[in-house]
């Protein structure tokens, strides 16, 4: 793909992991845009990665997998935007200088924890029960709040913002 947005739906962390079915809209949402959209995730990830990506071309949308990291860094340069969560993917996305647009989880503080760098938006819910330091947990007691009350259509306006810039 010559010109495309990146999509990087995990973190190490499931608490930290905007829900996959969003991910799944936000790449509707970007082939309406006229967007090519990638998806970044590990060898164990394909499956899900391709759960996103099912109803959708490949010549549209390509599922990138176990690649190593200098490669991945490669890929994210090249990215018009990335897209992802609080993750290695959107901090280095955001340490290179590419459009990055990080989704937040409740898990950690924002003013500690986000990614920076010279075009950087971050979306957050703040929720009461934030931050939680529920990192590394299966479960939350509010349902992922934080990051289910985070709609693709708010996503995508503000990656739109990004990408205009």
């Amino acid at each position: 793909m010559t010109s495309y947005v990146l999509l990087s739906p995990f973190s190490n962390d499931l608490l930290r992991d905007w829900p996959l079915g969003y991910y799944r809209d936000l790449v509707e949402l970007f082939l309406g845009f006229g967007e090519k959209v990638c998806l970044l995730g590990t060898d164990s990830q394909r499956q899900s990665l391709n759960v996103v990506c099912r109803d959708f071309s490949a010549t549209d949308v390509e599922v990138i997998s176990g690649v190593s990291w200098r490669s991945a860094l490669k890929i994210i340069s090249e990215a018009r935007l990335v897209v992802g969560n609080n993750s290695g993917v959107s901090h280095f996305a955001a340490s290179l200088g590419v459009p990055t647009l990080c989704i937040f989880s409740g898990t950690h503080s924002l003013a500690e924890w986000s990614p920076r760098g010279p075009a950087v938006s971050v979306l957050r819910r703040d929720i009461s029960c934030s931050p939680c330091a529920g990192s590394g947990q299966r479960s939350c007691s509010n349902g992922f709040a934080c990051m289910v009350g985070i709609p693709p259509e708010v996503v995508f306006k503000s990656a739109k913002a990004l990408l205009m810039r």
